[in-house]
Order: C-alpha cells, then sequence, then structure tokens
C-alpha cells in the first residue's frame, strides 16, 4: 500500500531587517579638499537683528542659483532629501535646519552642486548662523570641493575664489562685518610711516587678534611678488588682511627697521625685499619662539608654486590659512551642529521630565509617612 504524499511545505520568505538608512543630514562626504574656510562677527548698523539680514542675504543667493525656498520653511530639503553624496548626478541639493530657544536662534544650511566646469566635481558648501550679544550673530562659511563616487582621474585645481554670498554679505551697507577686533577688507593696505605705526604694528602684536596678516614688500621697482596685489587681496577675503610696503619709500622702510631692529628678536620678524610674510596670530616680538606661527615666502618660492598658473600660490596659502580657521564653542558651523543643539535640548526636556516625576513619586510617599506619625 503506498503511502500518501503529504503536500510539500509552503515557502516562508525569509524576513531580513532592513539596515536602519542614516539620516539624510548625517550622510558623510569622504575626500573633501577644502577651499575656503571664514569666521565672521556681524553685528546690523541700524541695531536690527544681524542674523535675520544674513539669512536674507543667504536665501537671495540661493534663489540666484535656481534653489526656490518656500517662505518660513526651517527644516526642508530640495530636491528629495540630503542625497548628493550618493547620487552624482543629482545637479543641487540643499537642506536647512533651524533651532530657536531662550538662547536665541541657531540656524545653518547646507548646499551640494555640480561644478560647472568639472562635470565629476561636486562643491559642497555650509553656512552656520549662532547668536551674539546685541542683535549680533555669529557667521561660519564653509566651501569644500570633492570628486564624486567612482570618479578615477585628474582633478585640475580650482580657481581660488571668495564665495559669491560671502560678497554679498561684505556688500551688504546694513552690516558691520568683523573678525574679532579687524574690520574685513576687500583689498590690499598699501603702508606708510604712520600707517604702520599706528595700525600694522598694534595689530600685529594684539594678543586677542584672530585674523592671520599677510605682509608683502615690493622690489626696487616697487612691482610686488604676485601679478597683482589688488586680485591676490580679493581673493583672501576673510581668511587675512593683506599689507603691502613700497621698499622704495625710504621714509617707510627706515620705520620698518627702527620697530623691528637688527639684533633683537624682533628683527626677525622683519623681512627684505619682494618677500611674503604670513604672521598668524600669537606673534610676540620679545622672543623668537613665536616665530613658528610666522611662514616666510621668497620671491623664488612664490614663483615655484605659481609654476602651474599664477592661482597655485594663492590656494596654497587659502589651504593654510583655512586649516588655522575653526569655529569655537557656541558656534554653528553646519548641520551637525544645530543637530546636537536639538538633541541636547531634547536631552535637558527630558531631564527636566524625569525630576518632575520624581518629584511626584516623593510626594504620596512623605504624605504617608505623615499620616502615620499623625496616628501614632
Amino acid at each position: 500500500m503506498q503511502a500518501a504524499q503529504l503536500p510539500e511545505p509552503a515557502a516562508v520568505p525569509v524576513q531580513r531587517r532592513a539596515a536602519p538608512a542614516l539620516a539624510p543630514a548625517l550622510r558623510t562626504i569622504s575626500g573633501e579638499t577644502p577651499h575656503y574656510r571664514a569666521r565672521f562677527e556681524v553685528a546690523a548698523a541700524d541695531g536690527a537683528d544681524a542674523a535675520e539680514a544674513v539669512k536674507e542675504i543667504v536665501m537671495g543667493w540661493l534663489h540666484a542659483k535656481g534653489l526656490d525656498v518656500p517662505e518660513g520653511a526651517a527644516d526642508i530639503a530640495v530636491p528629495a532629501g540630503w542625497t548628493a553624496a550618493d547620487e552624482p548626478d543629482a545637479a543641487k541639493a540643499v537642506r536647512f535646519l533651524g533651532l530657536s530657544g531662550a538662547q536665541g536662534a541657531a540656524w545653518a544650511v547646507e548646499a551640494d552642486e555640480l561644478d560647472g566646469e568639472f562635470s565629476r566635481r561636486r562643491w559642497h558648501t555650509r553656512i552656520g548662523l549662532a547668536p551674539a550679544g546685541d542683535g549680533g550673530c555669529i557667521l561660519n562659511v564653509q566651501v569644500s570641493h570633492y570628486a564624486v563616487n567612482g570618479f578615477f582621474g585628474y582633478q585640475r585645481n580650482p580657481l581660488p575664489s571668495v564665495p559669491r554670498v560671502v560678497r554679498d554679505i561684505l556688500a551688504s551697507g546694513k552690516l558691520d562685518v568683523r573678525i574679532g577686533a579687524s574690520r574685513v577688507s576687500v583689498e590690499e593696505i598699501y603702508l606708510d610711516a604712520d600707517t604702520l605705526k599706528r595700525d600694522f604694528m598694534p595689530s600685529l602684536t594684539d594678543r586677542a587678534r584672530c585674523l592671520p596678516i599677510v605682509l608683502m614688500t615690493t622690489d626696487d621697482d616697487g612691482k610686488t611678488p604676485v601679478w597683482d596685489a589688488t586680485e591676490f587681496a580679493s581673493k583672501l577675503v576673510g581668511m587675512a588682511t593683506v599689507y603691502v610696503i613700497d621698499m622704495r619709500d625710504g621714509v617707510l622702510v627706515q620705520a620698518f627697521r627702527d620697530l623691528l631692529p637688527d639684533r633683537t628678536p624682533a628683527g626677525r620678524y622683519r623681512i627684505g625685499r619682494s618677500a611674503v610674510m604670513v604672521y598668524r596670530p600669537g606673534i610676540d616680538l620679545s622672543t623668537e619662539d613665536s616665530l613658528s606661527a610666522c611662514t616666510l615666502f621668497t620671491r623664488h618660492r612664490v614663483e615655484r608654486y605659481a609654476a602651474g598658473g599664477r592661482d597655485g600660490f594663492i590656494n596654497v596659502l587659502m589651504q593654510g590659512l583655512g586649516r588655522g580657521i575653526d569655529s569655537r564653542p557656541g558656534d554653528v558651523a553646519g548641520i551637525g551642529d544645530v543637530l546636537w543643539l536639538r538633541s541636547r535640548a531634547e536631552s535637558e526636556r527630558q531631564g527636566e521630565r524625569i525630576e518632575r516625576l520624581r518629584a511626584r513619586t516623593k510626594a504620596p510617599a512623605v504624605s504617608v509617612k505623615a499620616k502615620l506619625n499623625t496616628v501614632a
């Protein structure tokens, strides 16, 4: 007798738990190369809210790029989430995050877009605003570039430039933009004997100075080591103040020597003809210990960096200066900082809720004990 054939068991699909997707704002971009970095202290000249004025300029800059943002949007994504790193063919992506609280409003925007000339390069811009006293704000701007995933080959360095949004903010007549005590200058400053003593030297040795100084000296014909001092300074806006000493001015040269005399530690900080010196913050002329905060570029060295193109030297300076500029505690430099502030605010709310619950649970116990004592 043939045994009855049992039916085949139904195939049960294996249920695999999907890996949690990264939050759009937390996706990282690898291989970024710094291009521009600056930290500004902004105040409104008419006493208005500086942060709102900066936001308006930033939104206009995005609108000019074709990124229209609905009014009042605080946390949105265009076109569909922060996917630029994963979808290199997406032309543009932008994300906003805002946070309002008792201490003021923090706000950040990150934009990612294709390079107009090199199709396998993307530009990543981070803009962050944090409140400061008296209606002012701290503005952090970072611009970097990176090659899209899967690209193999050589990339020519992009031309050095100051982001248009920064130029728009500086061009606004309603905003006072400074870096520390230094007003942001958009062109080089030619010194004379008076301004050397009155402006340059006090700034050089100011302990509170946070903006690097770039000093250039001319040759005997009045030519600077770079092709155009004005264009040179315009590409370092927000990253350094550029001064020039015309070595044909005998009175100025003598004043420079008198202020930084030979056979003293101060004399080591002086430079000769046709050279460029970068003075980072923390210069003490009474000792040679702060020479490590100085970088000298002779004319030969400048020409060597510019051998592949005249902007090569500026790229070297921009990357070096950018490494020395960083956000400070309390600053907002990007979306990650706003997310951290949100999580901290949420943690504080949860902590207060737990304390209220603890107080509520202790209250009945005290009341029962009091009743027992009364009965006794």
